[in-house]
């Protein structure tokens, strides 16, 4: 990195070396050692330059370089060094053991109490056994139920108390499939290494009241009350719960479809407390301590400690944290009458807050947030020098200028986050543009006058309420309009597959655009973006990836306790295995099996393979035949009377096939699915038998591809096992058997095990089922046979990959 950069935006690159640091350590995965040994040789070699320079003079360029490849590795090394260098007594590594344990615990914030229910941050303390007892650090995030059983009530937990209870520190779910919202990851960059479910408030006993940090104990928390009892005095509902989101960055309780309505209409952003909220605090305590002529210096003091103040109430998120630093970066040059560089003011904050904790790079609100306000910055003055051509006649007018500038600043903040909002949500709104010019300048005005209304309610309840009313009001039509702008058609686009090869060219596009003018950036855009395309052009010719064409993927999803696998063949094609469940409550063909056809880059199913027409298979395919293009849908003809059935009759009318034993299910180049059951004895599509028949009607087919096979077993029960061993006998052999019930005791007897002797076998079953499945004995029929045993619950989705010679695991967690 040039010396000329350091220069001009110091903090800038040491928060981009830091970045890249942090990023190449995490996705190496290698001993922090290994970036520690080149981090300090180039720390030694630049206190080296460093102190020939002064004597010499000259070699900037020299130092500068050295200077950023220290920075670079002792931010990788850092980083590594944080992951992997944790205490023995961390609670990181006693995770899921076998038997609850005694722990000690200390309630590190306020417990949030709600339907029945108390979760909170806790500190934990110490674990022991009959045997023994290990003082220990790291946090873990508690849930209490309440035991409706015993009649017992919710009770209240002070922050600082110390408690105990038996229980099991259990490792957070990661990605349940591939490409999904890991909550162990964010978790994890919360610095929380663990959850405990207790069921009922009577197993935990409070051992003291500890000595809580008097901070939080006696002025943030009691701020909080307080704002919110403004808030609930003369609002309830959205609208509370709303204002509650604007003002404390609290959004636990606003609804999942207005959070999803403000994530497709592109005004997410107006959530986050960020710095047009630190800016009105700031002109709040500037108003307020210059009506009673407060000293400058003094005034500017205030300021600093009440931005501190109001991070600290409002969580210290990172767009909080980064909007509070800049301000008082800048009231600290205010302070010492320097001037401030608008970049460097936001490269300070972003390294204060990668020093503090190097994983907040990979937090999306960090990512949104500094690159929202690197876009403003950069992009705004070049959008008003457009505004500036407008006719002097409009110009004049004021509404119109206003809305021109809103609608710049709109722009050049959405220029920068797209990427982001395309990566991380996986849709982008294509009326994000129209609903900013309502939503932002209504939340700027409803932020305003809750402060307002907090802060006359130090002195007057009733005019506090007033206020309070009026925001009722326009917090009301906020939420409508953005409701309403949700439903508009194609109101957002999906991004499912976006990339850093997207990222690359709409940055390349959106670089040459505002350069248009300016040759010398054009042209450095243009060679690169020519480069690019050559590579990307070139790159396959030269190294083609012909195992891909090779290729049979067979990927068992987990949708909870039912079944989807999706099945891509060599030659392209495409097939869906059952859908997952359905319950009030949870679809998983639009929860999850749309979705990840979506990241998959799918839009199409050759054919939907129906096993059996129960909800925990049949559940997702009304809404995949409704939102996904499919060719055709295979069932053995079962009928079952429930709504969910006859939805799924009317919306496949058309494109249904039922095959039978002894049909082929499909015909595949070089692969060969046999259909193996149902059978005339067990078929009867008009009976009304219930549930025990249908799944004795389970289509069982096998996958043969080259030398390796799959086999699908349905739910299929034993007494359809029985016939399987007789009529095919060593035939049913297969490398992957899809276990038979979800393991159940029902299923995989001996002697069927002993037929399709297996070496791999995926059980798909949701974590906690009320069923119990898989039986302990199947497990142990499975291990008999000397199977490895892969399930749903526990490692998520179970990928194999086959090139006709042998199978692969997929291993895509990596964790």
């Amino acid at each position: 990195m040039g010396g000329s950069v350091w220069k001009s935006s110091p903090a800038v690159a040491a928060a981009l070396l830091l970045c890249g640091g942090t990023y190449i350590a995490r996705a190496s995965n290698a001993p922090w050692s290994v970036w520690g040994t080149p981090a300090a040789a180039f720390f030694c070699l630049s206190l080296l330059i460093l102190h020939q320079s002064r004597s010499r003079g000259g070699r900037e360029i020299i130092s500068s370089l050295s200077f950023s490849l220290t920075l670079f590795f002792s931010s990788a090394a850092y980083s590594a060094a944080g992951i992997q260098l944790t205490q023995p007594s961390h609670i990181k590594h006693y995770l899921d053991t076998p038997d609850p344990r005694r722990l000690v615990c200390e309630i590190a914030d306020e417990p949030r109490v709600k339907d029945g229910k108390t979760i909170t941050l806790v500190h934990v303390r110490s674990m022991s056994t009959s045997d023994d007892s290990l003082c220990t650090e790291g946090d873990a995030l508690l849930t209490i139920v309440l035991d409706k059983n015993v009649g017992e009530k919710s009770r209240a937990f002070s922050y600082g108390s110390l408690i105990t209870f038996d229980g099991t520190l259990c490792a957070p779910i990661s990605s349940r499939n591939p490409g999904e919202f890991s909550y162990r990851e964010y978790l994890e960059l919360n610095n929380i290494f663990a959850t405990v479910h207790l069921f009922g408030y009577s197993s935990v006993h409070v051992i003291s009241e500890g000595t809580p940090n008097w901070f939080f104990a006696q002025i943030i928390f009691p701020s909080k009350h307080f704002v919110l009892h403004i808030i609930n005095t003369a609002m309830t509902g959205d609208a509370a719960n709303f204002l509650i989101g604007l003002l404390l960055g609290d959004r636990t309780d606003m609804s999942a479809d207005i959070k999803r309505a403000f994530v497709n209409t592109g005004t997410i952003h107006v959530l986050a407390v960020s710095g047009s909220h630190v800016v009105l605090v700031v002109a709040i305590i500037y108003t307020i301590f210059g009506l009673i002529r407060l000293p400058e210096r003094s005034k500017i003091i205030a300021t600093i400690l009440g931005v501190l103040y109001y991070m600290e109430l409002t969580g210290a998120t990172p767009s909080v944290v980064r909007a509070s630093l800049m301000a008082i970066v800048v009231l600290l040059a205010k302070l010492f009458q320097q001037r401030t560089n608008v970049y460097n003011s936001l490269g300070v904050s972003a390294v204060i807050l990668l020093v503090y904790d190097p994983l907040q790079m990979f937090d999306a609100g960090f990512q949104l947030s500094y690159a929202a306000v690197f876009s403003m910055v950069y992009f705004y003055p070049k959008l008003a020098l457009l505004i500036k051509k407008v006719p002097e006649s409009l110009e004049e007018v004021k509404a119109i200028d206003y809305v021109l500038k809103l609608f710049a600043i709109s722009l050049s903040a959405q220029i920068g986050t797209i990427p982001f909002t395309a990566y991380f949500f996986g849709r982008v709104s294509l009326v994000s543009l129209a609903a900013n010019l309502v939503v932002v300048p209504l939340v700027e005005i409803i932020v305003t006058v809750g402060f307002v209304a907090v802060l006359v309610g130090t002195c007057s309840a009733w005019l506090s309420t007033c206020f309070s009313e009026v925001n009722n009001l326009l917090a009301w039509f906020t939420l409508k309009f953005v409701l309403l702008s949700n439903a508009v058609p194609l109101a957002t686009v999906s991004t499912a597959t976006f990339g850093l090869k997207e990222t690359f060219f709409y940055s390349a596009v959106v670089a040459a655009l505002f350069n248009v003018t300016d040759s010398a950036v054009l042209k450095r855009v243009l060679f690169i973006s020519f480069a690019a395309i050559d590579f990307l052009v070139v790159k396959p010719l030269l190294t083609p990836d012909d195992a891909a064409l090779h290729t049979l993927r067979v990927e068992f999803l987990d949708v909870g306790q039912g079944d989807a696998a999706l099945i891509e063949f060599p030659t392209g094609e495409k097939f869906l295995v059952d859908a997952g469940p359905k319950t009030l409550t949870y679809d998983a063909g639009e929860k999850v099996v749309a979705p990840y056809l979506r990241r998959r880059g799918i839009s199409a199913l050759d054919a939907i393979v129906i096993s059996h027409p129960h909800s925990d298979h049949l559940g997702g395919v009304p809404y995949l035949l409704r939102n996904i293009e499919v060719t055709e849908m295979v069932d053995a003809g079962q009928r079952a009377h429930s709504s969910l059935y006859y939805d799924y009759d009317l919306v496949s009318s058309g494109r249904r096939r039922a095959v039978f034993a002894g049909m082929p299910l499909a015909s595949i180049s070089n692969v060969r699915l046999y259909t193996m059951h149902p059978s005339n004895s067990f078929l009867d599509v008009d009976s009304t038998d219930g549930y025990e028949h249908l799944n004795n009607t389970s289509l069982v087919f096998k996958l043969q591809y080259g030398s390796t096979s799959f086999l699908f077993a349905g739910d299929a029960e034993i007494p359809v096992e029985e016939q399987l061993n007789t009529v095919y006998a060593s035939f049913l052999k297969s490398d992957i058997l899809k276990a038979g019930h979800h393991g159940s005791i029902t299923s995989s007897s001996e002697e069927f095990l002993a037929n399709v002797q297996p070496k791999e076998v995926v059980v798909s079953v949701g974590k906690f089922n009320k069923f119990r499945h898989p039986s302990a004995k199947v497990l142990e029929r499975f291990r008999n046979t000397g199977a490895h045993i892969h399930r749903t619950d526990d490692a998520g989705a179970i990928i194999f990959e086959s090139d006709g010679h042998s199978i692969k695991h997929v291993n895509w967690r990596k964790d």
